[in-house]
């Protein structure tokens, strides 16, 4: 998976335009909806995971974002001085099982309900775009963050496989293939795997990668829960790893036509300065 951030992705592919909710359910459609100061969209990458983020229209003042990847992987990015300021940080956590196309939709109440490429049904604040609940879990969200604290913390899931990466600044932890994760079960129980374990690692524009060792593009290395269940019994065989060979197949992704970036970035440009 081509990293900076969920929303700043080099590569792009590109489904229609969602027409109906339904679809919305079954296929990686493209869609982009507001309400007060949150925004969702959602894009489909050239590794074809399915990406959709959450973000607030208010871009001059301190901001996270939030993305969500059908690979299981949550990520919060910092930016404490807005667009004005050039820092920013991040921090990930990848939840398992995974394979669901993320969702978003405002309701009634005028909240947004994600549903997360891991089946969880997170309740965002459509006025200070931050989650306020995730369900299964213990959420704990801090109105004060930096670009070393992202003021964000899962604590544990009771259906769900928990990592919980460092704050990285200008960049992703699992970019670093080195890289211990530290995995924990609904019992708290813990196993460290390298992040080669979860990720393969390839060449991105003729660089493999940057002198601090970080590389440009990775993807999850498994294409079910099950084979992922199965590696996991044998390097953590202290860990409960039933929901993933349990888990029902995943949906298959549509395949979508070649990427065009420029018009991805155009869409998140608008949205963002709109």
């Amino acid at each position: 998976m081509i990293f900076l951030t969920l929303l700043l992705l080099s590569g792009f592919s590109f489904a229609e335009n969602c027409k109906s909710s339904d679809q919305a359910l079954t296929e990686c459609c493209e869609f982009v909806k507001s309400m007060h100061h949150t925004k969702v969209s959602r894009l489909l990458t050239l590794d074809k995971v399915c990406t959709m983020s959450v973000y607030t229209g208010n871009v001059d003042s301190s901001f996270r974002r939030f993305g969500f990847a059908s690979d299981g992987q949550v990520s919060v990015f910092m930016q404490p001085g807005g667009n004005k300021m050039k820092s920013n940080s991040s921090q990930s956590f990848l939840i398992y099982p995974f394979g669901r196309l993320p969702t978003g939709e405002f309701n009634s109440d005028e909240q947004l309900i994600v549903k997360s490429g891991s089946g969880q049904k997170w309740t965002f604040n459509t006025q200070s775009s931050l989650p306020s609940s995730l369900e299964g879990c213990k959420l704990s969200v801090n109105s004060k963050f930096s670009l070393q604290d992202s003021g964000f913390k899962i604590q544990s899931c009771k259906n769900h496989l928990v990592i919980e990466t460092p704050v990285e600044v200008g960049g992703e932890a699992i970019a670093y293939p080195d890289r211990l994760l530290t995995i924990r079960d609904p019992a708290q129980n813990t196993c460290q795997v390298k992040a080669t374990e979860l990720y393969e690692y390839k060449k991105n524009s003729g660089s493999y990668m940057d002198k601090l060792g970080r590389y440009y593009s990775m993807k999850m290395k498994y294409k079910s829960n099950r084979d992922m269940g199965l590696n996991l019994q044998k390097l953590c065989p202290g860990l409960n790893v039933s929901m993933l060979l349990q888990s029902t197949p995943e949906p298959a992704l549509r395949k979508t036509d070649p990427s065009d970036e420029k018009r991805a970035r155009d869409i998140l440009d608008a949205e963002t300065n709109n």
